[in-house]
């Protein structure tokens, strides 16, 4: 991540999930960012870090769960990392959200978003940690750098 990047750390409880929206108006306004754009990250955003709250890490404790945001050329990067289990969500099917609710299988929607709001996910694994790394292009008009 480049230096100037902004570190959340969350603990592994659904209502830090408020600090991290707070961080992400905080980087909207001081870049100009649409409230369209913030929100798509957001909700990205969001949907990774409850299921990785939800179904990430073994047994009880306390675990963080860091994001580095940063705005650069124009790109809004943001990266997560845990240390839970091993687990690179674009493996995971995408839903078919053309069947009735009752016949879909269960998941798979919060990855969709994130790829459908961010210009670029990929995954990688370093050591203990999941690092998940999410791009988002914004317009010239929408962002000072």
């Amino acid at each position: 991540m480049p230096a100037e990047s902004t570190v959340i750390e969350l603990r592994n409880d659904l209502a830090e999930l408020a600090r991290l929206s707070e961080a992400l108006d905080q980087l909207g306004a001081r870049y100009n960012l649409s409230p369209r754009t913030i929100s798509e990250v957001n909700l990205a955003l969001e949907e990774i870090v409850t299921n990785i709250i939800s179904y990430g890490f073994d047994g009880p404790g306390d675990h963080l769960i860091k994001i580095y945001l940063s705005m650069e050329d124009r790109q809004l990067t943001s990266q997560v990392e845990d240390n839970g289990r091993p687990f690179d969500p674009l493996q995971v099917p995408e839903p078919d959200v053309t069947a009735a609710l009752e016949d879909r299988d269960t998941g798979g929607l919060g990855i969709l978003l994130a790829r459908k709001f961010m210009d670029d996910v990929s995954y990688s694994r370093d050591g203990d940690r999941n690092i998940l790394l999410m791009k988002k292009n914004t317009s010239l008009k929408e962002a000072r750098t």
